[in-house]
C-alpha cells in the first residue's frame, strides 16, 4: 500500500512538472507581441493622417478606374478591328467587300473616340457666392471670397 502511494505520489508529480512548462510557454506565446495589422492604420478621423490616408485611398482608386476603362477601350478597339478583319465571323454577307476594301486600315487599328462613349460629364451652374460688407473683416479670405460663403 505505502509502495503504491509513492508510485502515485511520484506519477502526478511528474505529470504536474511536464504540464507547467508547457501550460507557461503557451500562456507567454499568447501574450507576446501583438501583430501588425496588414492593410489601414486607424487615425483620429479628419486628422491629418486620416487625411494622408483618405487621399492616398481615392488616389488608388482613381488609378484603378483608369485602368478599368483603358483595358475596357482597348477590348472594345480589339473586338473591333477583329470584326473588321473577320467578316466571316460575323456572319453578315453584305460586309465582306466593306472588309476587304478597309483591310489596309486595319492593319494600324485606331478608333477615335468620337466613335465610341468612354465615359460621360454633366456641368451645372450653381449660384455666386456673395460676399457681405461685414463678413470680409471677421473671417479668412480666399481669392476675395470669405471661406464661409465658399462652404455654402
Amino acid at each position: 500500500m505505502f509502495v503504491r502511494a509513492i508510485a502515485l505520489f511520484l506519477a502526478v508529480l511528474i505529470g504536474i512538472g511536464t504540464i507547467i512548462p508547457i501550460a507557461t510557454q503557451q500562456a507567454q506565446a499568447e501574450t507576446g507581441p501583438k501583430k501588425h495589422r496588414k492593410y489601414a492604420k486607424h487615425y483620429k478621423k479628419y486628422s491629418k493622417g486620416w487625411w494622408r490616408q483618405y487621399r492616398a485611398r481615392m488616389k488608388r482608386k482613381r488609378a484603378m478606374q483608369a485602368a478599368k476603362r483603358a483595358l475596357r477601350l482597348r477590348q472594345l478597339r480589339l473586338a473591333k478591328a477583329n470584326a473588321a478583319a473577320n467578316p466571316a465571323s460575323q456572319g453578315n454577307p453584305a460586309k465582306p467587300a466593306l472588309a476587304k476594301a478597309k483591310k489596309a486600315d486595319v492593319s494600324a487599328p485606331v478608333v477615335s473616340p468620337s466613335d465610341e462613349q468612354v465615359g460621360s460629364a454633366a456641368i451645372s451652374v450653381v449660384g455666386p457666392a456673395m460676399q457681405t460688407e461685414g463678413e470680409s473683416s471677421r473671417s479668412k479670405s480666399v481669392g476675395g471670397m470669405p471661406t464661409t460663403s465658399l462652404r455654402r
